[in-house]
């Protein structure tokens, strides 16, 4: 670039370098802006982004340490639920969380969850399959009372007690243990745990 001073021409050195610096800008600013872009579509529960479902409401516990599931109102049939909600382990599902939902046919609990809750999944008459995660330690009071159509869930060895009614009325329940069968049973079993389940097995060592 040349331009003419007092009727000499020189270089304008500056204006080339303006030049190229509007250049760069215009080439690698919409590089920048997608760079950007694709960096804050984090996926998890706290974000809402991802393969989580949506429609679940939580309850903060005493000590804000984290979030207890309470509730769905999606109409979503395969339920999957995040690990955490707003930085916090969602660490429970609450009872009745699931009560008599008629449109579940799958649940996917993550690692972070300890306990499912009494009657968590009460009457979910169209469940069919249920994979808790490593974490769960307490399969509570009638957590999957009367889910008729329930054949298969996957159950960790972590698991150390089962409670009463948990699976009745689920007349052709496979039960996918991860563990052996000497560690299933030292699970603490209430007496009742088994009650009208029909002919269920269980897979030992399951993976």
């Amino acid at each position: 670039m040349e331009v003419n001073v007092h009727g000499g021409k020189v270089k304008d050195r500056k204006g080339i370098i303006v030049a190229l610096l509007i250049i760069s800008i215009i080439v690698f600013l919409p590089t920048l802006f997608f760079t950007k872009s694709l960096s804050g579509n984090t996926v998890g529960g706290s974000s809402g982004q991802g393969n989580y479902t949506k429609n679940l409401k939580y309850e903060l516990n005493a000590d804000k340490t984290g979030y207890i599931l309470t509730e769905f109102n999606g109409s979503t049939e395969e339920v999957v639920i995040p690990p955490t909600y707003k930085g916090l382990p969602v660490f429970k599902i609450g009872e009745g969380a699931f009560f008599d939902n008629d449109k579940i046919t799958s649940v996917v609990i993550p690692d972070s969850v300890t306990s499912i809750g009494d009657r968590a999944f009460y009457g979910c008459n169209k469940l069919t399959d249920v994979t808790l995660g490593n974490g769960t330690d307490r399969i509570e009071f009638g957590a999957f009372y009367y889910c008729s159509s329930l054949t298969s869930i996957t159950i960790p060895k972590s698991v150390t007690s089962v409670g009463g009614y948990a699976f009745y009325g689920s007349a052709s329940l496979i039960i996918n243990y991860k563990g052996s069968k000497d560690q299933w049973g030292s699970i603490s079993k209430d007496y009742y745990w088994n009650v009208n389940m029909g002919n269920y097995t269980i897979n030992y060592n399951y993976y």
